[in-house]
Parts: structure tokens; C-alpha cells; sequence
């Protein structure tokens, strides 16, 4: 029951998907990594009560690596 996603710039098409697959992964908390990749973290924290989500610092976007990929390169 979705409507098509055509004629949409990057970023709106970007926002759809992140939103589809918060649907679809709802409770897996998997969520997190879109919005690293994507850097929405502020936008997906805006309107959130401070006291529930304190803000620590500048938001940097690392995503570890793997412990499956450390422990096949140890050099890592």
C-alpha cells in the first residue's frame, strides 16, 4: 500500500528508505546504522527531551569493524 517512490532527489529518496526500514526493523535495533551512514543522528534526535538523550559531544560518525573481520586480520 506504499506509493511509488519516483521523482524524488537523493536525499528525499535517502529519507523514504530510512523511514520504510523503520518499519521493517522495528525493534532490532538495527536503526542506528542508517542514520550513521546516512549522518541523520541530529535530525533523528531533534524534539527529543534532553534529559532522556543528553547530548555528550560532537556526533562522530565511526562505525566499528567487525569482531568476525578483526579476528581474520588481526592488523586491523
Amino acid at each position: 500500500g506504499l506509493a511509488d517512490l519516483i521523482n524524488l532527489s537523493a536525499a528525499d529518496f535517502a529519507t523514504a528508505i530510512v523511514k520504510e526500514r523503520s518499519w521493517e526493523f522495528a525493534g532490532e535495533w538495527t536503526r542506528w546504522f542508517d542514520f550513521t551512514r546516512l549522518e541523520m543522528v541530529e535530525s533523528a534526535n531533534q524534539g527529543k527531551d534532553p534529559r532522556v538523550l543528553p547530548v555528550i559531544g560532537p556526533i562522530k560518525y565511526y562505525v566499528p569493524i567487525p569482531a568476525s573481520d578483526k579476528a581474520l586480520n588481526p592488523n586491523l
